[in-house]
C-alpha cells in the first residue's frame, strides 16, 4: 500500500499556514527540505505524488506548475475545474482525497501539502501514518490554520531537530508519527497481563481477565482490523464471513474452497459421536450463519436481511444486533455454548429436550430454564 503523509510549516504559537493564498514566511531551508521530503523515493523508477487543493494549486507560481520531478494531484470538487486541470500537462485531477489514492497505485509516496480542508481530512484518514511539521516561531497573521488535534486522531512526536535561525527566524522540524489501530489489541492484552483478575480452571492452566474493555476501529478506506499476533489466513476469515451471512450450514461450502477450519465438526465420525447419524458428512446443523437469519424460526424468516439493509442504505439505528445461539437448537448443533464472566460461573445442561442454565454466586444458585 502507498505510503501517505502530511508535509506543512505552521506557525508554533497559532497554527496558522497561510494569509491569502501565501505563505506568512519565506524560509529556504524549509523549502530545500520540503523538495528533498517529496521527491526523494527509494525506488529510482518510481516518483512521489503530492496532492493539493485547488485553492493551494492556485497559489504556486506559474513557473513552478507543476511541480517538478513529482505527480501533481489537484482536488476539487467542481467538475469543469476538473476537466480544465486535466487538460494540463503534468497534472491529474480528482473529486476527493479517496479517488486520488485509488488512481495513485503506481507512485512510493503521496504527500499532502495543502490547504487546511485537506489537512483536516488527511489527518482523519486512517492511511495517512505520518506528519512532516516545520515550527516557525513569531507573531505571524494568517487566515488559514493546521489542525490541532492531532494527537486524538492517534499521532504521537517522534523526532524533533534542533532548532535553527534564518533571517532571524527561529525554526525546527518535528515528525508525529500515527499509531496504528491494531496496536489497541496489544496494549489489552499487556493491560490483562498488568491488571487481569486471575482465575482457576478445569485444565490447571487458569484465566486472566478484564472487563469493560473496549477498542475503536475506522472501518472505512478498505481498512479491516485483524486483532493477533499471528499470520492470518485471510481469505479463510473472509469466505467464512460470507458463508456466515448466507445462512450456509454445509462445511462442504468451504472445503471446495480450501478452507478447512469446519471439517472437524462436520466429520463423519464427529457426528456420530454426537449420536447425529442421520447427517450427512459435512452437515454443521443450525450454527451460526443459520442464527443470524433464521433465529427462533425454521428457515422462514431473514433476520440478516434487515441488518444489511439499514448498514447499506445509511440508516444510524444502533438496533443491529444478531443473536447467534439458540436454546431451541441445542441438540442440533455441533459446537457448543461457553460463558465466561468475572464474578458469577455459568454452566449448561440439557435434561429431557430442556436447556437449563445454572447461575452460580458465591453465596447462591439460581436455575433458569428454557
Amino acid at each position: 500500500m502507498v505510503e501517505l503523509s502530511m508535509i506543512v510549516a505552521v506557525a508554533r504559537a497559532t497554527n496558522g499556514i497561510g494569509i491569502k493564498g501565501q505563505l506568512p514566511w519565506r524560509l529556504a531551508g524549509d523549502l530545500k527540505r520540503f523538495r528533498e521530503l517529496t521527491t526523494s523515493t527509494a525506488d529510482a523508477t518510481k516518483q512521489n505524488a503530492v496532492v493539493m487543493g485547488r485553492k493551494t494549486w492556485d497559489s504556486l507560481p506559474p513557473k513552478h506548475r507543476p511541480l517538478p520531478g513529482r505527480v501533481n494531484v489537484v482536488l476539487s470538487r467542481n467538475p469543469a475545474v476538473r476537466a480544465a486541470l486535466s487538460a494540463q500537462t503534468g497534472v491529474l485531477a480528482a473529486g476527493d482525497l479517496d479517488e486520488a489514492l485509488g488512481a495513485l497505485t503506481d507512485v512510493e509516496h503521496v504527500f499532502i501539502i495543502g490547504g487546511q480542508s485537506l489537512y483536516e481530512e488527511a489527518a482523519q484518514h486512517p492511511r495517512c501514518t505520518r506528519a512532516y511539521i516545520t515550527l516557525v516561531d513569531g507573531e505571524y497573521e494568517c487566515d488559514a490554520f493546521f489542525p490541532k488535534s492531532l494527537a486524538s486522531c492517534g499521532f504521537v512526536e517522534t523526532s524533533v531537530s534542533p532548532a535553527q535561525i534564518e533571517k532571524d527566524i527561529l525554526f525546527q522540524y518535528t515528525q508525529l508519527d500515527r499509531k496504528h489501530e491494531e496496536l489497541q489489541y496489544l496494549e489489552l492484552i499487556q493491560k490483562i497481563i498488568d491488571e487481569g483478575v486471575r482465575k482457576g480452571d478445569r485444565t490447571g492452566t487458569g484465566t486472566i481477565s478484564l472487563f469493560g474493555a473496549q477498542m475503536r476501529f475506522n472501518l472505512r478506506h478498505d481498512v479491516f482490523p485483524l486483532l493477533t499476533t499471528k499470520r492470518v489466513f485471510w481469505k479463510g476469515v473472509a469466505e467464512e464471513l460470507l458463508w456466515f451471512i448466507s445462512g450456509n450450514t454445509n462445511a462442504k461450502t468451504l472445503q471446495d474452497k480450501g478452507i478447512k477450519i469446519w471439517d472437524g465438526n462436520g466429520s463423519r465420525e464427529f457426528l456420530d459421536k454426537l449420536g447425529l447419524t442421520h447427517r450427512e458428512a459435512g452437515d454443521l446443523g443450525p450454527v451460526y450463519g443459520f442464527q443470524w437469519r433464521h433465529f427462533g424460526a425454521n428457515s422462514r424468516t431473514s433476520s440478516t436481511r434487515s441488518s444489511i439493509h439499514r448498514t447499506t442504505a445509511g440508516f444510524s439505528s444502533r438496533r443491529g444486533t444478531r443473536r447467534t445461539w439458540s436454546s431451541w437448537h441445542y441438540r442440533r448443533v455441533t459446537c457448543f455454548a461457553s460463558f465466561m464472566s468475572r464474578t458469577v460461573s455459568f454452566h449448561a445442561r440439557c435434561t429431557n429436550d430442556r436447556l437449563t442454565w445454572v447461575l452460580v454466586y458465591p453465596s447462591i444458585s439460581r436455575a433458569t430454564h428454557y
